[in-house]
C-alpha cells in the first residue's frame, strides 16, 4: 500500500485517477506547455468513444496542496472531490462544445483570439503558432476559445500540428484570428484623468489610458489589435509609452504626462516604481502567473521600441 506521507507525484496521480474512476470519471494524462514552463494535467474522457472533454485539472497544483496538507487518506479524498468538481464543469457530450469540434476548421476559425507571451518562453513558443511583435519582447499567440459555462472558461493555444491538420496556411490563419478576435472580445479602452484640476474636459495628453478585453488573463493582447495603437496616437497626437501591467491589461502613458511627472530619467529610463507608487497601481512580478514583461515600449509614428525601466 502506498505510504501517503511519502507519496511521489507519480503515485499521487495514480491514486487520484483511481479515486476518480471509482466515482465513474475516467481520465487521461497530458503535459501542458505554458509560457512559464509546463504542468501535468488530466482530462475527463467520455465513456462512449474515448473523446476528451474541455475541463482539465492541474495535477501539479493539487499535489502541491496535498504535500502541504495532512497528506492522509481524508485529505486525498478531499482533493479527489475537488478534482471531480472541476472535471464536472463541462458541457454535455451532446453539446457542440465537446472537444470533437476542434478538428473542424469551419468552427475553429470563428473561435480564435489573440494572447500575448514573452519571447523568452522559447520552449513554449516553439510548440505553438505565434508571431513576434517588432520592437518589443512580446509575441502574439492565437488561442482557441473552448467553452464558457458562465463561471469559468477554457482556452488552448494553436499548435503547428493543429494547423497542419486543418490544411490552412499561417497567412490564412492570421486573417481569421484578426477577424474573430474583435468579434469575440473587442478592446476595452478607458481614459482616467491623471491630474484633478477643476475642468470640464479631460486632457488626453495628461491622462492614463487603460487597454484590456473581457478575456481576463489575455486582455493585454487588445493593445495590439489592428488599429488600436494608431487610433490612440491619432487622438492624443503625440508619442506615448506602453506599460504592460500583466497579461490582463496595459496602460498608455502620454509623453506629456511622463515628462510633467518626471518619470523619464536623463538616460531615457522610465521610472515605473515611482509611477506605481504615485498612482497606486500594481505590476505583476515574474513569480505571478499573469506576469508578462519587465519592459515598457515607446510608440512613435507607428513604430515600437523597448524602453528600459526601473
Amino acid at each position: 500500500m502506498t505510504n501517503m506521507k511519502m507519496m511521489s507525484k507519480e503515485d499521487f496521480l495514480k491514486v487520484l485517477m483511481g479515486l476518480l474512476e471509482n466515482q465513474g470519471i475516467k481520465t487521461s494524462v497530458f503535459i501542458m506547455k505554458k509560457e512559464h514552463g509546463s504542468y501535468t494535467g488530466i482530462h475527463r474522457v467520455s465513456d462512449n468513444d474515448g473523446e476528451t472533454i474541455a475541463a482539465i485539472v492541474n495535477v501539479d497544483d493539487l499535489y502541491d496542496k496535498f504535500i502541504h496538507g495532512k497528506a492522509g487518506v481524508p485529505e486525498m479524498v478531499d482533493i479527489a472531490m475537488e478534482a471531480m468538481d472541476i472535471l464536472s464543469m463541462y458541457p454535455s457530450q451532446s453539446s457542440p462544445d465537446s472537444l470533437k469540434w476542434l478538428s473542424d476548421w469551419s468552427v475553429v476559425k470563428n473561435r480564435l483570439f489573440l494572447s500575448l507571451c514573452n519571447k523568452n518562453a522559447v520552449e513554449y513558443l516553439n510548440s505553438v503558432i505565434h508571431k513576434d511583435i517588432p520592437g518589443t519582447d512580446l509575441a502574439l499567440v492565437p488561442r482557441i476559445f473552448a467553452f464558457n459555462d458562465g463561471e469559468s472558461f477554457a482556452t488552448l493555444p494553436l499548435s503547428h500540428k493543429n494547423l497542419k491538420s486543418y490544411g490552412v496556411s499561417e497567412e490564412e490563419l492570421w486573417k481569421h484570428v484578426a477577424a474573430s478576435t474583435v468579434k469575440l472580445q473587442p478592446a476595452k479602452i478607458d481614459i482616467a484623468a491623471a491630474r484633478h484640476e477643476q475642468t470640464n474636459e479631460i486632457d488626453v495628453t495628461n491622462s492614463i489610458i487603460s487597454i484590456s478585453s473581457g478575456f481576463g488573463s489575455f486582455g493585454a493582447a487588445a493593445c495590439f489589435y489592428d488599429g488600436v495603437l494608431a487610433g490612440i496616437e491619432n487622438v492624443i497626437r503625440e508619442k506615448f509609452y506602453i506599460l504592460p501591467m500583466s497579461s490582463r491589461g496595459v496602460l498608455i502613458l502620454p509623453e506629456k504626462l511622463v515628462n510633467d511627472a518626471g518619470y523619464l530619467s536623463f538616460d531615457g529610463c522610465l521610472d515605473i516604481t515611482s509611477f506605481c507608487q504615485d498612482t497606486a497601481v500594481y505590476r505583476m512580478p515574474k513569480s505571478h502567473e499573469d506576469y508578462l514583461t519587465d519592459s515598457a515600449y515607446l510608440y512613435d509614428s507607428g513604430k515600437l521600441s523597448v524602453v528600459n525601466t526601473k
